[in-house]
């Protein structure tokens, strides 16, 4: 079993290195006493001291700065110095501290702040993700620091660091470049942590007791007492949770992506619980008959009380249906799980990316934790006609099973809403020319126009009279069209349409560098709507002349700038030596759905699903979740717009 010992690291670096100047002013009271004493530098200094508890960081490095100008030597130098980097350190201004702690550390290399300084250093490093210089800091202070109260601090945060931060593999790297002594009950304690993290419970036992018998004087011998504790009281249950994933199909790439995003979140949250977590890992190879029989092998074992899966919409329904009907008709194996008769019955399924509408109706064991394909044409003509104003819409969509429901969806609900669409055309497999599509919404746009401004003229005539009036206006418009431009696409180009508010393209990402340029060519001034396959920046921004303005509906939206999400990459990276992606989330945010609920203590297939059923609002980092009273299902619409290269969110 893994277990996170400090879940909280950042946090505690943070006050344990800022913990000693809001009650005390020693660290920072450093005299030079090669150097007279000026009692307008103290006045000064004393002032900074203040306005620093206080928390106006900027008006001390102000204060400070401007003395230093004056009185660039004098008998609190090394003390300023100090305290201006604490202070940019405070306001996360990490390169400006890291600059002024090195000048410190450099013009007085025999300063009793030195220590101080790279201990603070240390923090900013931290920051940015440099664990590895964060560790050269903590164990130069442990070893050569004359504070004791610095090398108290700086052992256990280096101990901290190599339990939270760092694998199996990388400690033993560390192991063999810190061969001194000094390092030994750190190294041997974080061993011991890293044991305890991968479920090796006797192994972390023996590094445990030879710690405490080699090292009782030890700073971390507290440490150690607390790790026993913990290794005492280790779950003597297993729950399982089954992953169904194409790891050896076409979509292999993408099952890895979300199993690594679900292996980081189960990393993060084990030994939380009273029982141990083990993943039940299945490859479906992308079949259908072979997803079926992986989630019959998971209901048979009872100590599997829900399962993770599929990609697509046809192996999770399967496995869905068999997951609510099939399970029930095992037996229970004697001895297995903590609560063997309560695990006879349906798994719950949480499919983490699936989106055909009407899959979570098949049982009332599955969860679809992206909205489905109807919600989200629903959303974005919702969205159009009541936010944006639009009342009239063309559409151009893939003929295909997406590309039908979720046109459906968007024209109902336009219909349901009193506006119109006045156009509704298809592509078939390719979208490289569909240039007659187009010309045929123009051509209604155009009559459109047309009938619009008569019936504003003529408000008193018939649609039959209307209808001839028309006619007679479009052919002589285009007539002049045509001996104006030559005859080079006149009906095509020539002339603006301005009677379509919204041009409805729920096309494939692939498919936006042709439909894109061919809509603009066709001159159709409408606002572009879209679906999910919208959402991909890469593409956009390729196309940007064309699309710049685009609104669209996506089951995703991440902002990269929230803590939570930026420490999650940072972990990722860590972890896996890569950047993580859309499906590295999507698995990470799924994993800790279902741990939502297994802190409520759900350890049986019932359990989970009553606790998981209770859940109505649950924040990922790709979003919030919102199931409805009776609803497994996501509603989470998110409403985005990409503008002057950037996509950001409007409702």
């Amino acid at each position: 079993m893994k277990y996170r010992l400090i879940p909280l690291l950042v946090l505690a670096l943070s006050v344990l290195i800022l913990s000693t100047l809001p009650n005390s002013v020693q660290p920072i009271t450093i005299l030079q006493k090669d150097i007279t004493y000026n009692p307008e530098v103290e006045k000064v200094y004393q002032k900074a001291l203040q306005d620093y508890q206080l928390g106006r960081y900027d008006m001390v490095i102000w204060e400070l700065e401007e003395l230093i100008k004056v009185f660039p030597q004098n008998h609190r130098i090394t003390s300023i110095l100090y305290l201006i980097g604490r202070s940019q350190y405070k306001l996360h201004k990490n390169d400006a501290a890291s600059k002024t702690l090195h000048l410190l550390q450099k013009q007085y290399p025999k300063s009793q702040l030195w220590d101080d300084a790279e201990y603070l250093l240390a923090a900013i490093e931290y920051r940015r993700g440099l664990y590895s210089k964060v560790l050269d800091k903590l164990l130069y202070l442990v070893k050569h620091s004359d504070d004791s109260r610095l090398k108290q601090k700086a052992t256990i945060l280096a101990y901290q660091l190599l339990q939270a931060k760092y694998s199996a593999s990388d400690l033993e790297t560390v192991t063999f470049k810190y061969k001194d002594s000094t390092y030994k009950p750190i190294l041997l304690l974080a061993k011991a942590a890293q044991f305890w993290k991968a479920g090796k419970t006797e192994q972390a036992k023996r590094l445990v007791n030879q710690f405490k018998l080699q090292y009782k004087q030890s700073i971390l011998i507290q440490e150690a007492d607390s790790l026993a504790r913990r290794l005492q009281q280790a779950p003597a249950g297993v729950v399982k949770i089954g992953i169904i994933l194409p790891f050896s199909g076409y979509f292999a790439e993408e099952a890895n992506a979300i199993y690594q995003g679900i292996q980081l979140a189960l990393e993060e949250t084990a030994g939380k619980l009273p029982v141990q977590i083990k993943l039940e890992v299945r490859d479906s190879r992308g079949r259908v008959v072979e997803a079926i029989r992986n989630i019959q092998q998971l209901c048979a074992d009872p100590k599997v009380i829900a399962v993770i899966g599929e990609l697509e919409s046809e192996p999770t329904a399967a496995i869905g249906v068999v997951a609510d009907q099939g399970c029930q008709t095992n037996k229970p194996t004697s001895g297995y799980g903590l609560a063997p008769t309560d695990n006879n019955g349906s798994l719950v399924v949480l499919a983490p990316v699936a989106t055909e509408t009407g899959i979570a109706s098949l049982g009332n064991n599955i969860f679809q934790l992206v909205p489905d394909v109807r919600l989200r044409g629903e959303k974005i003509a919702q969205f159009a006609m009541l936010k944006q104003g639009l009342k009239s819409f063309a559409i151009l969509a893939p003929a295909d099973d997406y590309g039908w429901e979720i046109t459906d969806s968007f024209a109902a609900t336009v219909d349901r809403l009193g506006g119109q669409i006045v156009a509704e055309s298809w592509y078939y497999e390719s979208a490289v020319n569909v240039k007659p599509q187009f010309r045929h919404i123009r051509e209604i746009g155009f009559e459109k126009m047309i009938r619009d401004s008569v019936s504003v003229a003529e408000p008193s005539l018939s649609i039959s009279q209307i209808d001839s009036i028309v006619s007679v206006i479009k052919q002589q418009k285009l007539e002049r069209l045509l001996s104006e431009s030559k005859g080079k696409l006149a009906d095509s180009t020539a002339y603006p349409i301005t009677s379509i508010d919204g041009m409805f393209l729920p096309i494939y990402s692939e498919d936006i560098k042709y439909v894109a340029p061919q809509f603009a060519l066709f001159n159709i001034q409408a606002q572009i709507l879209g679906g999910e396959f919208w959402n991909d920046k890469d593409v956009l921004d390729d196309n940007r002349s064309y699309v710049d303005g685009a609104i669209f509906a996506s089951g995703y939206f991440l902002n990269d700038t929230d803590p939570a999400f930026r420490t999650f990459r940072d972990h990722f990276r860590k972890r896996f030596g890569r950047t993580p992606g859309k499906l590295e989330v999507f698995g990470y945010d799924t994993f800790m759905f279902l741990n939502a609920a297994l802190q409520q203590r759900a350890f049986s297939r019932q359990s989970i699903l009553q606790t998981l059923l209770d859940i109505k609002t649950f924040k990922g980092l790709h979003g919030t979740f919102h199931f409805g009273e009776k609803s497994r299902v996501n509603s989470n619409v998110n409403i985005l717009q990409y503008a002057n290269g950037v996509i950001r969110k409007l409702q």
